[in-house]
């Protein structure tokens, strides 16, 4: 019979850093200085846009399904409920796609880009401050 040797727990104080699914550690993302804001930006809108796709599919599925189910139990059920198998899959669509607004402003709205636009405010209202 094999004896398993287990590691002890980490210390509180041991740093943690990401591992992959093979065992190593997650290379850091390298970017340029300049770039960090358009890159986080873009990782964003892909974010944004990934859940908007998913959100649009689970819809979609949602309603092929209710639609068989409604052609199942009942003559030509799909068109009779049809419009109310729409709307509880636009529902759906909807819910999943609520959190898009968040994840492009989450992108967006960082110290830098606060600065920038008050920045920009104050450059403009100062004709007007007489």
């Amino acid at each position: 019979m094999k004896t398993v040797e287990t590691a002890p727990p980490p210390a509180a104080t041991e740093t943690r850093t990401a591992v992959a699914a093979s065992g190593r550690p997650k290379p850091k993302q390298r970017m340029s200085r300049g770039l960090k804001p358009v890159l986080k930006l873009e990782r964003g809108v892909a974010k944004a846009s990934a859940r908007l796709g998913k959100a649009v599919s689970k819809g979609t599925s949602n309603y092929f399904v209710r639609r068989d189910l409604s052609a199942e139990e009942r003559r030509d059920g799909a068109l009779r409920e049809g419009p109310k198998n729409v709307a509880r899959s636009l529902g759906k669509v909807v819910k999943g796609a609520s959190r898009v607004p968040l994840d492009l402003v989450e992108a967006v709205n960082t110290k830098r880009a606060t600065k920038q636009v008050r920045m920009v405010l104050r450059n403009f209202m100062r004709p007007f401050s007489g």
